[in-house]
């Protein structure tokens, strides 16, 4: 007889922990969380890197959330849990669109369209990364907190203070939030607007006269 094995690499926490044990730690700190706001960068940095290959290989993945987001063995962290990923063709733009499967994925996670059309392109993945991102920052204490600022996030409307102390984050995750996927910002630009940033932030630390950094993404 013969067998199939297939090997898959052994990673530790997903980012749903990573998340749940940061907001433990920070119930009693403000927004101004330096040493979180820069790992927040890192990964996700390390996210939209991961999406921009999936994107380049024609797929769309379709259910981004921290819970699929896994912490390698080589300290970089991995999305997993393809079971819902869809091929892209090479002809699909915004008149000709592949017809596929509504309301499939994680509800509170999905872009706009992913929930109500059939006709959506690889754009629905950039809405969850910026639902990441801002849970990657912001500290929720609670399930009933969670609630009463998720669906505002999703409607482009932040916490107090949010925009204030967190200006680059808060221009770059709006970005992704946008109801129109053609507004949102593809993988690429998301990668190399993310790698200005931290380049400008390791540049602010090293000579504090440097000029704040905004990324243009009109």
């Amino acid at each position: 007889m013969k067998y199939l094995y297939i090997q898959m690499e052994l990673c530790g926490k997903t980012l749903r922990v990573w998340i749940d044990e940061k907001n433990a730690q920070n119930l009693m700190k403000s927004l101004r969380d330096s040493k979180r706001r820069d790992e927040s960068l890192i990964i996700a940095q390390q996210i939209v890197s991961a999406v921009e290959y999936i994107h380049s290989k024609k797929f769309i993945h379709r259910d981004l959330k921290p819970a699929n987001i896994l912490f390698g063995q080589d300290g970089e962290w991995k999305i997993g849990d393809f079971g819902l990923v869809t091929e892209e063709n090479d002809d699909d733009d915004d008149k000709n669109l592949v017809e596929r499967t509504v309301y499939k994925g994680t509800p509170s996670y999905m872009a706009p369209e992913q929930k109500s059309k059939r006709n959506y392109d690889r754009k629905i993945d950039i809405f969850p990364l910026g639902l990441i991102y801002f849970e990657l920052l912001h500290p929720i204490s609670t399930g009933h907190e969670r609630e009463a600022v998720w669906g505002d996030v999703r409607a482009q409307t932040f916490p107090e203070g949010f925009q204030r102390n967190l200006p680059q984050e808060y221009i770059i995750i709006r970005s992704m939030l946008c109801e129109k996927p053609e507004e949102r910002p593809e993988a690429s630009k998301l990668k190399t607007d993310l790698e200005e940033y931290r380049l400008n932030t390791q540049e602010t630390a090293v000579n504090p006269k440097t000029e704040t950094f905004f990324v243009d993404l009109k």
